[in-house]
């Protein structure tokens, strides 16, 4: 009863007026470029698009004429544009097919005479060449149409004309032709139906076939005189859509500049024009602005609001930070418990990433999938099992589900991002909505995966022996372990002082060896090794530990019994070496085996004695032997390994 009752008023509203309109809502004029080894290569294809609301009244809203002219201030001058076969389509929302529910359409004869929800596109293309380079302030195109629908937030809709205009800007002296550049393309169309009453999100789904960077903006709307219009007293360009001065529990929009991204929550009712001027910057040189026009309404339908997207991400989240070189699997779920009368909910979906890959339709048993080998920015590519299409969303009644799946490598660190910027940072955006009649509930929602490089660690470099007939070094470290497969040898790096410089004195291509003898250390002259790993082609890892064959640089001088000291371990050490000792690590073995590690940080000076005692008392016996180390460092070693020395008791 409720949806009868709104239609009942929206009708006797409409009928209302006497002011006949051409009901136009939202459009734009964007330019592709031909690329060599096509016809009319390096010409341009000049595109306007132009959203209108379908009324019952033919009269009232009459369609277009297949021809329109682009004016300009460019070379080419004003051109003919032709509607292209198949144009003008029908986009008006689709909801449940249970006939007795209201339903919206262009084509549909008891469709109330306004913007009910039922519209159309239509796009009028021209293929020419641009000869030259555009000044400064750009080479301006715009389009002059009919009458706007009404609206909530502007002042007189139906008066002033509509005008689309964008501006093709120089990109230093280039010649416009042969061309080189596209504009930006807006994937998401700019007219937006839904209910009202939930956090709702937009998405343009802005791409740049060159990866230019984008940036969004609020602008004004302009009329065929090129005026700004003027919109109602609470509402501005900078603020067209609803906020709190229509509702105070409205969320007021916020636009998110770089990729176009609209929140907002509305309780309000309404039609909402708007205005986003999209600038693309090659090389942080700007050589576009698409000002497109936009339409957003606002339904109320009852208690009824849009289905939820999952996060897939643990704790909640939709970003998460995870290692390249392996395959991220998540389950996309999408929700909806709500009922429209005595009917389920049907959700349906879609997907839109530039990581994505190719559609491929279902064959036999197997379902739709993305292709992993083409088609996307950076392959391999993401996929979906099972996928939607622009033309076949998926769809499933009070719970949808599919499963992603990418196989990610070391290259996605690194893809291009236009003018030799790279990005390790992938979005993917999900349109969903339910089927309420007569306007469906929509939303939007992305997740971000943030890929970081797979670090092997250095080996486990654990002892030091020297041979006290010869000198060689005897080195001995653990393997490190690579799951990865990224592995390409140890790299044994040594040198007679402290602080280098370091040579690297061999590489050691088997993963599982861990020893290396130095034949040509000399057991008079001091000489320093640590141990890195490389992996990856040309990535090394941290250093290991430090060790150094000069082993009498501490020495444990006493221990006091701890067994008549309160199970308190006190010990006395001497540096007996020639250089300062900063740290010290002492580590004790009980009786059952466990260790107890405690350091010591400050400056040892040579002779010099200190004083430890463990700040934790040791197991109660009096029996069992246990075995002290302690370890030195140097000062600016890189760790604290340079030298053990045990004693037992």
């Amino acid at each position: 009863m409720r949806i009868l009752l709104y239609f009942v008023f929206a009708s006797t509203l409409f009928f209302s007026q006497t002011i006949k309109s051409q009901g136009l809502l939202a459009g734009e004029i964007d330019w592709d470029c031909i690329p060599a080894g096509n016809s009319n290569a390096g010409k341009y294809i000049f595109s306007l698009k132009v959203y209108q609301a379908c009324y019952n009244d033919s009269s009232a809203n009459p369609l277009l004429d297949s021809t329109q002219i682009l004016h300009s201030n460019s070379p080419a001058g004003n051109r003919n544009l032709h509607l292209l076969d198949g144009y003008p389509k029908d986009l008006s929302p689709v909801c449940h097919s249970d006939t007795s529910l209201p339903h919206t359409g262009c084509g549909i004869a008891d469709s109330i005479s306004a913007f009910n929800g039922a519209y159309r596109v239509y796009v009028f293309t021209d293929t020419f060449a641009l000869q030259g380079t555009p000044s400064a302030y750009g080479w301006t195109f715009f389009w002059n149409g009919g009458k706007r629908n009404r609206s909530t937030n502007l002042v007189d809709s139906l008066n002033p004309c509509m005008r689309l205009r964008s501006i093709m800007y120089p990109y230093g002296t280039q010649n416009q032709y042969p061309c080189f550049d596209n504009s930006p393309d807006m994937a998401e169309r700019p007219v937006i139906t839904t209910c009202n009453g939930y956090p709702f999100m937009y998405y343009p789904l802005a791409t740049d076939k060159e990866l230019d960077s984008l940036y969004f903006e609020w602008e004004v709307l302009k009329d065929s005189s090129n005026s700004n219009v003027s919109f109602t007293t609470n509402h501005t360009y900078l603020n067209p859509l609803p906020d709190t001065s229509d509702n105070p529990n409205n969320v007021p929009a916020a636009l998110q500049p770089f990729s176009g991204e609209l929140r907002l929550t509305s309780y309000s009712e309404g039609g909402f024009f708007a205005n986003q001027k999209i600038s693309a910057y090659k090389c942080g040189i700007k050589v576009a602005e698409i000002y497109r026009d936009m339409y957003f309404q606002f339904y109320d339908c009852g208690t009824n609001v849009s289905p939820i997207m999952q996060a897939p991400f643990a704790n909640g989240s939709f970003v998460d930070t995870l290692l390249a070189c392996h395959r991220i699997s998540l389950n996309l779920v999408f929700t909806d418990s709500q009922q429209l009368q005595s009917h389920p909910q049907n959700i349906r979906m879609q997907a839109f990433s530039s990581q994505f890959g190719n559609y491929i339709p279902a064959n036999g048993s197997n379902p739709p999938i993305f292709d992993t080998t083409a088609g996307c920015l950076n392959p391999p590519c993401a996929s979906l099992s099972a996928a939607p299409s622009d033309s076949l969303p998926l769809h499933d009644t009070l719970l949808l589900s599919t499963h992603f799946s990418w196989q990610t490598d070391c290259g996605h660190l690194a893809t291009n991002a236009g003018c030799g910027a790279t990005t390790n940072i992938y979005d993917f955006y999900f349109k969903y909505w339910d089927d309420y009649c007569p306007v469906p509930a929509y939303n939007w929602g992305h997740f971000r995966i943030v890929l970081n490089r797979v670090k092997l660690p250095p080996p486990v470099f654990d002892s030091l022996s020297i041979n006290p007939v010869n000198g060689n070094a005897h080195l001995h470290w653990h393997p490190i372990v690579d799951s990865f497969g990224l592995f390409d040898y140890y790299l044994i790096f040594s040198s007679p002082n402290k602080n280098g410089p370091y040579s690297i004195l061999d590489t050691i291509p088997n993963i599982s060896d861990s020893t290396f003898l130095d034949q040509g250390a000399n057991l008079s002259q001091p000489r320093f090794y640590f141990i890195r790993t490389n992996y990856d082609s040309y990535f090394w890892s941290e250093p290991s530990d430090t060790l150094h064959n000069h082993i009498n640089n501490l020495k444990i001088q006493k221990l006091y019994n701890p067994f008549v000291n309160n199970n308190n371990l006190m010990l006395q050490v001497k540096n007996i070496g020639s250089a300062d000792i900063d740290s010290i690590q002492f580590s004790y073995r009980q009786p059952d085996s466990s260790i107890l590690i405690e350091k010591w940080h400050g400056k040892l000076k040579a002779e010099q004695s200190l004083k430890f005692t463990f700040s934790t008392k040791i197991q109660a016996t009096s029996t069992a032997p246990f075995q002290l180390y302690a370890r030195a460092g140097l000062v600016n070693d890189i760790d604290t390994t340079d030298n053990i020395i045990t004693e037992s008791a």
